[in-house]
């Protein structure tokens, strides 16, 4: 018994303990010894059963604690084999919804299961790319325990969007150079020739060559799995087509149109709009006509600064060379001499004349005049005036058939030039916009060229003529939707079943200079819209350009994001800068260009759930 057990005795039993030492009867001993007896084997008796009762709470202090632990590790064994599901069973999603893994099943002396919801809807079929919520339960003895994980989606693209550039058959560097932050690859060969300097790795299915000075300065190998894969052209326009909005070929102008209004004083039989007579008197008069039924006649003069003029500012850039001619003859017999002039007033240069055309004589007989002058200016152009000046002060005169157009521009060709197009903004035909900024435009068998021009959108250009068609100039292009989530459609920037000839270079695309406004209300840049023309962009071509035809490229074009020819690719003598975005292939490609969905584990979503 032990020290405090003892202790304890004596203060209950001390003074019957006593009276052996007071002399008391020998009966009276016998019963204090009874009772002393007997209180002790109860005290003995209440301690072993406070002992056993302890014992038995400990015991079920531990089994509830294995239980606990077990039910953890059951649930975790749940979210693992849900894990499992969506990795190997395609029709997972219909499953969990169907409820397929929500039973108990049996593990070690337990049970798990899992339920899958989706956050966003409560549907778990109607997207692939919805989030995901899993909750494992597991099951021990009376213990229940639940853990929950997120999923979230991928939509990588397929192999081609690996690289920055791929070619199916041939890829070539013929002179220049190109930088790359990513690998260019192809199908067949890999060439750099004539000097041209490749700072990028490159793979190929066939060789990796060098020639006449090429130099490869990045890791080159011809192993891998080949060959890359690209989109099925028989499905990969139907999204687009479907969502796109069609722009008319003929609707476009063309490169050489006649930037004057009324040329010919044709438009009417009384007005000469938009042209106006500046401190004199100008009609329309079938009198006298070079060609048509009318010219334009005019009168009452008194100076050299009388004359008749239309407002261009609308239609010039700057650093442009123009055409200009018309016909001109005097009132009378007299020799007087004319010239086309054009007045130009910008807030950099000031106020500049230029004359367009010679100057020649000419009296009651028509004479053509004609020249080309390239017209320049600094800052914002606010006014362009076009007007045929007189050597007389007082003569009357006639004018017919005025013409200024881009000098040497072919006639065949049509033009998306100085524009802007974007889901706010459709300057052709009906204009009627695309809220996605998907176009869709066929050209027939006939030319375009798109140049000098901001395009926010996705451009489907079809069966364009393969000579004379390109993309030149500055542009600065991007589709209007980027984004790395799958919830979102990713749009490509360009997509062609014919060739494309990339001829554009990575001069900024200046408002000033080519008198246009490129951020205008409802298309900002980098958030910013406004009314002037004094803004500048980068000139690049930024997402996913696809052609089911070759690729050819010079000049020294800027591209961001990823060049797929299903053919040739051949840049020559160009300075190519290319710049890899990984959203594409990584993790949210463009419809036409997807691979199989693919889910990960969104870090910091896995926690217990508490009911």
């Amino acid at each position: 018994m032990g020290e405090f057990r003892k202790q304890h005795v004596l203060r209950l039993w001390g003074p019957l303990l006593a009276n052996r030492y007071t002399g008391n009867t020998a009966r009276r001993r016998r019963g204090s010894i009874y009772v002393l007896v007997l209180g002790t084997t109860m005290i003995v008796a209440v301690l072993g059963l406070a002992a056993l009762t302890r014992v038995r709470i400990q015991r079920l202090q531990t089994d509830s604690g294995n239980d606990m632990r077990n039910a953890q590790a059951y649930a975790k064994v749940a979210l693992d084999m849900a894990w499992h599901r969506v990795q190997n069973d395609s029709s997972w999603r219909t499953k969990m919804a169907n409820g397929t893994w929500s039973t108990d099943q049996v593990i070690g002396d337990g049970y798990y299961s899992f339920t899958a919801t989706d956050p966003i809807d409560g549907n778990l079929t109607n997207s692939a790319v919805h989030p995901v919520v899993i909750v494992g339960v597991g099951k021990s003895g009376n213990s229940i325990q639940k853990l929950q994980m997120e999923l979230r989606a991928l939509r990588p693209g397929i192999r081609c969007l690996e690289p920055m550039i791929h070619a199916d058959n041939k890829l070539k560097f013929d002179g220049g150079t190109v930088t790359s932050n990513r690998m260019v690859s192809a199908n067949s060969d890999a060439e750099v020739k004539n000097n041209a300097q490749a700072y990028t790795d490159a793979e190929a299915a066939g060789s990796i060559k060098t020639g006449s000075g090429g130099v490869w300065y990045g890791t080159t190998t011809t192993t891998g799995a080949w060959p890359r894969s690209l989109p099925n052209t028989a499905s990969l326009y139907s999204y687009y087509t479907a969502n796109g909005t069609t722009i008319n070929y003929n609707d476009l102008p063309t490169w050489d149109e006649n930037l004057i209004d009324n040329p010919g004083a044709e438009d009417s039989s009384i007005s000469i709009s938009p042209w106006y007579a500046v401190s004199c008197v100008a009609s329309s008069t079938d009198w006298q006509k070079k060609s048509g039924a009318r010219s334009f006649g005019m009168a009452f003069r008194d100076s050299t600064g009388d004359y008749l003029a239309q407002d261009v500012t609308s239609k010039l850039e700057s650093g442009v060379a123009y055409y200009t001619e018309a016909q001109v003859r005097t009132f009378t017999n007299n020799d007087v001499f004319y010239t086309v002039k054009l007045k130009v007033v910008s807030s950099g240069s000031g106020t500049q004349i230029f004359d367009l055309t010679s100057t020649d004589k000419t009296n009651d007989s028509w004479k053509k005049i004609s020249g080309t002058q390239t017209i320049t200016w600094t800052g914002t152009l606010t006014q362009a005036e076009l007007y045929v000046h007189s050597s007389s002060s007082t003569q009357w005169y006639y004018v017919d058939d005025v013409v200024m157009q881009i000098d040497a521009a072919p006639s065949d060709v049509k033009v998306i030039h100085r524009k802007v197009l974007s889901p706010a903004s459709n300057p052709f035909g009906s204009g009627v916009k695309n809220a996605q900024g998907i176009y869709v435009l066929d050209c027939g068998g006939n030319k375009i060229s798109i140049r000098n021009s901001r395009i926010i959108g996705t451009l489907i250009l079809l069966n364009q003529h393969e000579n004379g068609s390109e993309i030149a100039g500055s542009l600065n292009w991007a589709p209007a939707v980027i984004s790395a989530d799958p919830m979102t459609t990713n749009l490509p920037v360009l997509l062609s079943n014919k060739r494309l000839n990339l001829f554009f270079t990575n001069t900024a695309l200046d408002e000033g200079l080519r008198n246009a406004n490129f951020n205008p209300t409802g298309t900002p840049y980098n958030d910013s819209q406004d009314s002037d023309k004094s803004d500048s962009y980068p000139s690049l071509l930024n997402g996913v350009i696809y052609t089911e035809k070759d690729v050819e490229i010079q000049n020294s074009p800027t591209i961001t994001g990823v060049l797929v020819g299903d053919n040739d690719i051949t840049a020559t003598n160009s300075t190519l800068n290319l710049k890899y975005d990984s959203t594409y292939y990584e993790r949210n490609a463009p419809p036409g260009f997807q691979a199989a969905v693919t889910y990960y584990v969104v870090p910091g979503s896995y926690r217990q759930v508490v009911n």
